[in-house]
């Protein structure tokens, strides 16, 4: 079948008649065949696509960067085809190395050209060979599945539809069609060079391949396109199971149900551990970092926590795994604090990033709160007139006297016993007097008495609650500190 014939079946499935082409050209034989097979194209009626504009993409990493480019500026304008010179910055020391930022940079490029265009679809040139070079780097770098199934002749990036229309055909094929048609191109001294992995692997490694299988560019096709099928229908499974497992209790963090991720399937829970990662970054995730993260929710015990790429942090906390943006620790002169003063306002709301806590005050005599002698963690009475002090996020490392106690413990040490799972601790009010830590609401009292002896007068019960999801979430707790918390 013939080079036009394929990319014009391709287009008719996958592209309609409001489509803009954003077309990625960078001067190469591969590039050009493409432009010169949508030019051509471009006149059919019906039509396929509603317009063509080509985007060259100028890294400034050659000598001959600025021969290239004026080469496709020169076509185009020959050829009556728009055409938009876009030049970014590569780092050279990027630790991703060079090809691997020169092609993010390339990307990102292209996508934020195609979002001025109405109904883009960004088109690129990659083609049979490109795709086994594709499938051995990842196999190189120990990718699975979703990886070694190679680019996709489909595909969103960025929110902006992505194709690959010259992906079923091989490279020679494309060096016919460039011959017989005349159509010039440029050569990129650089596609010598061994140093890249790509082009050793182009030059020594699947020529000798290809003759074990001459036709391996068809084989990989093959290979890819069924990988792919699979990789979708695992993908849709671990969809589903992240409807029944994983909530957002705020954005950017995931909670995980530790029991009911681990009766599933391992291979769904490297895919869904895989989907929430790339929530956070799209690149970047190895087999290794998901099987950190599967390793924090197999193993029993209380807390524990692995550092991964782009500031995401995973942790376990009791029953449930967290995946999200890792935060700064603040000191305790750092927190914000809220100031009240009972007698001038009864109730207070303080709201962490997923609790909401509410405080009540209500004025007693003393000895009627002496004689009913009120129990419980979520309450404590302060004098008429004392201002409370109240802080979210205190350092677990802060040392506090809990009453009854011959010596002091560590916040962190408190909500251990307690197994407060950590995402909530930073949200855990601690209350204070002249800078003395009365109260830890639902979890300790301590020396830091602020009610005494039998004298009369008046006090102040101050109730806390917390909110009803937040209570909820909250499994670890006893049936009794659960019935205090409702009250």
């Amino acid at each position: 079948m013939q080079v036009r014939e394929i990319v014009r079946r391709f287009l008719q499935q996958h592209v309609d008649a409001q489509n803009t082409l954003i077309l990625g050209v960078s001067g190469g034989l591969d590039s050009m065949a493409m432009l010169h097979v949508m030019q051509a194209l471009s006149g059919e009626r019906p039509p396929l696509f509603r317009s063509l504009l080509v985007v060259h993409v100028h890294h400034g990493l050659r000598e001959l960067a600025d021969h290239d480019a004026a080469f496709v500026r020169s076509y185009c304008q020959a050829h009556g085809i728009a055409c938009k010179e876009v030049r970014v910055t590569i780092d050279a020391q990027s630790k991703m190395g060079i090809e691997a930022a020169a092609r993010t940079a390339r990307y990102a490029a292209l996508t934020e050209v195609a979002r001025a265009y109405p109904h883009p679809v960004i088109a690129l040139a990659h083609h049979q060979g490109d795709q086994v070079e594709t499938v051995l780097l990842r196999w190189l770098r120990g990718a699975g599945l979703h990886g070694l199934s190679g680019m996709r002749a489909v595909s969103q990036r960025a929110g902006v539809c992505l194709i690959r229309p010259l992906l079923a055909l091989s490279k020679e094929a494309l060096a016919a069609y460039a011959r017989e048609h005349g159509v010039p191109h440029v050569e990129d001294e650089t596609n010598a060079d061994d140093r890249f992995t790509r082009n050793f692997l182009r030059r020594h490694v699947v020529p000798q391949l290809a003759r074990l299988q001459p036709e391996i560019g068809a084989v990989t096709a093959r290979l890819t396109e069924t990988l792919q099928d699979d990789d979708d229908y695992l993908r849709a499974q671990a969809q589903k199971l992240r409807e029944l497992v994983v909530d957002e209790p705020a954005t950017g963090l995931f909670r995980i149900r530790r029991k009911a991720l681990i009766a599933a399937h391992v291979s769904l829970q490297r895919r869904l551990i895989q989907i929430l990662l790339n929530c956070f970054a799209l690149t970047g995730w190895s087999s290794r970092h998901i099987e950190a993260v599967r390793h924090l929710t197999e193993t029993d015990g209380g807390e524990s926590s692995v550092q991964l790429p782009h500031g995401v942090e995973a942790w376990r906390s009791y029953e449930n795994l967290y995946i999200g943006h890792a935060k700064p620790r603040m000191r305790q002169d750092e927190t914000p604090m809220v100031v009240w003063n009972p007698a001038q306002m009864h109730r207070l709301t303080v709201d962490g990033t997923t609790v909401r806590w509410r405080f009540f005050a209500v004025r007693m005599r003393r000895r009627d709160v002496l004689r009913h002698h009120f129990t419980g963690l979520w309450r404590i009475y302060v004098p008429v007139g004392v201002q409370l002090e109240i802080r979210l996020g205190v350092s677990t490392a802060v040392r506090v006297r809990p009453l009854g106690l011959n010596g002091s413990k560590k916040l962190q040490d408190i909500y251990t016993d307690k197994k407060i799972p950590r995402t909530f601790r930073s949200q855990w009010p601690i209350v204070s007097v002249d800078g003395r830590v009365v109260w830890l609401p639902g979890l300790v009292r301590t020396e830091a008495e602020t009610v005494e002896g039998t004298d009369d007068g008046d006090v102040f019960v101050i109730v806390a609650h917390m909110n009803r999801a937040a209570r909820d979430e909250i499994g670890t707790f006893s049936r009794e500190t659960r019935r205090m918390i409702s009250e």
